[in-house]
């Protein structure tokens, strides 16, 4: 038996009794991940949707968007609840993933929608602001969802097609 946690950690019960923690090998390696909840998630799937999406983002943009997206390895984890970024690397919830897809009835353009919305938080700095400028910047969670708002509003303004309004709902804090 075997619970997974994040992206690179899992407990497994040892031949001596107990529980010890492990190393496992990265998410492309594994056939499938139990979420928190208890739901089983087909990695290759999500792992070609993902794809899917991002080569769809890469097709409808170019330049620096696409050297970003190219730049950020994907870390598919449990710990954030929909998709992060840290500035080095964007983080990935498998079951937001299958949420978005549902929502888009199959397309994968809300989960390109939410990769360009990681991309753009790294474009205008928004990590490197918050660190410089604690003063105006003391609160995270007013100043991520101002930074949200900057960033939706300029993709659908600029990318009037990765708007699919079947892909976000108004419950999402981080869309």
């Amino acid at each position: 038996m075997e619970i997974i946690l994040g992206y690179n950690e899992h407990i497994h019960e040892s031949d001596e009794g107990g529980w010890r923690p492990s190393r496992i090998p990265s998410f492309e390696d594994l056939d499938y991940v139990i979420g928190p909840d208890g739901t089983t998630y087909d990695v290759k799937f999500i792992l070609a949707v993902v794809n899917h999406a991002s080569d769809l983002l890469t097709q409808l943009t170019e330049g620096t968007i696409n050297e970003y997206l190219a730049a950020l390895p994907i870390i598919y984890t449990f710990d954030v609840p929909t998709f992060a970024t840290d500035g080095k690397y964007t983080y990935v919830n498998p079951g937001f993933v299958m949420t978005l897809l549902e929502r888009c009835e199959g397309s994968v353009i809300g989960i390109a929608f939410v990769l360009m919305h990681e991309v753009y938080h790294n474009l205008f700095m928004h990590h490197q602001r918050e660190e410089r400028d604690p003063v105006h910047f003391d609160d995270h969670d007013k100043a991520n969802a101002a930074q949200d708002y900057e960033i939706n509003w300029v993709i659908e303004h600029s990318f009037p097609d990765m708007r699919d309004p079947r892909a976000v709902k108004e419950e999402d804090p981080d869309l």
